[in-house]
């Protein structure tokens, strides 16, 4: 099962905690759903947009998930102060080639991934 919490994967042993503790919150929903008003069994099926409400309403203890949220997801500001000027130099082709992001991530100590995706 995937969980979108935007985690970082530092405790594996929390967040299979907070993955069963998800998964609990999901089967006990399912139980009390999975009978008719007549007694008649019927299948639910859980959207993501459920299991998010779910999730919403129902939070897991402040200690589970404290320690693995992300501190703090942007890129420093030399890295954009690098991309920026990378970005002045190249405003008649904007789009680094492979190599370039390459070159790039190496120089800032940042992934290529990194390179691609910042806005």
């Amino acid at each position: 099962m995937q969980s979108n919490h935007g985690l970082c994967q530092t405790d594996p042993i929390k967040l299979q905690l907070l993955r069963l503790w998800e998964e609990s919150l999901y089967q006990e929903f399912i139980a009390t759903r999975s009978h008719g008003s007549n007694g008649e069994q019927r299948t639910v099926v859980l959207s993501s947009s459920m299991r998010y409400k779910l999730r919403k309403k129902h939070p897991c203890p402040v200690e589970l998930e404290h320690e693995l949220r992300v501190k703090n997801a942007r890129l420093p500001k030399s890295v954009h102060d690098g991309l920026n000027s990378w970005l002045k130099k190249h405003t008649e082709n904007p789009y680094p080639n492979k190599v370039e992001k390459e070159g790039l991530a190496k120089r800032l100590g940042i992934t290529p991934q990194q390179v691609r995706h910042v806005n």
